[in-house]
């Protein structure tokens, strides 16, 4: 698939999923379910007419998302454009078409890469009440990976209980998991 198609695909989807869908298609494969009298294959053109009536989106966001920055940057266009048209925050972040922010304001100087906390100080920054990763890791400045290894080793030995994914959670993305002190 050509990266314009896959862009103009997404919008069209976006604006218009019925636009996509292959009406002549549809049609034969239920003119075919009626004429056949094998139930089987009456059965199996029925979820088959059934399927090409449905319009699937994943299929158009992953070529949105392996092709819109190509496309973006050789038509110059932005994000802020896409976002007009309706396309969300996180498939253009996951398209590679929004700059990473951090949370904070950084100033030049300021370090780039975690700067080797250690898995001790992450296990006495932890508190006693519900958590998440994420919250350890600002707390501390430690890496993903630290505070993982951290939260890890005490869950193994019982300090730890994994509450489940975060109830109240709203935000983009995989929902994050709390955890508490036993």
């Amino acid at each position: 698939m050509m990266a314009e198609d896959a862009v103009r695909a997404y919008l069209t989807y976006l604006q218009d999923p019925s636009a996509l869908r292959d009406v002549d298609e549809v049609n034969r494969l239920k003119a075919e379910a009626e004429a056949a009298t094998d139930p089987l294959e009456k059965l199996k053109l029925l979820s088959a007419a059934q399927r090409a009536d449905e319009v699937d989106g994943s299929t158009y966001e992953a070529g949105f998302v392996a092709h819109a920055k190509e496309w973006a940057e050789r038509e110059r266009v932005t994000a802020e454009a896409f976002k007009a048209l309706g396309v969300p925050t996180d498939v253009l972040a996951a398209a590679g078409l929004l700059r990473r922010r951090s949370a904070k304001p950084s100033t030049p100087s300021r370090r780039t890469r975690s700067q080797g906390v250690p898995v001790e100080r992450v296990v006495e920054a932890i508190p006693g009440e519900a958590f998440r990763i994420r919250d350890v890791m600002e707390a501390t400045g430690a890496s993903l990976q630290t505070v993982r290894k951290a939260v890890r080793t005490l869950l193994e030995q019982g300090q730890l209980v994994d509450l489940g994914p975060d109830q109240n959670w709203d935000g983009r993305g995989r929902t994050p998991t709390l955890y508490r002190r036993a």
